[in-house]
């Protein structure tokens, strides 16, 4: 198999080297934490109703 041509973040403008998923590990942990925080409220407002 080649080796990938990048092994930087995918995130515009940022040249740090990649830790998850194609992006960095400040990058990572922005997205995942977005993602927790919106789904988080939701769970368990749906399991009160």
């Amino acid at each position: 198999m080649p080796k990938p041509r990048y092994k930087i973040c995918t995130s515009e403008k940022c040249r740090k080297p990649r830790a998850h998923g194609s992006l960095c590990e400040q990058h990572y942990q922005a997205a995942r934490g977005k993602a927790g925080k919106s789904e988080a409220p939701a769970a368990p407002a749906a399991a009160a109703s």
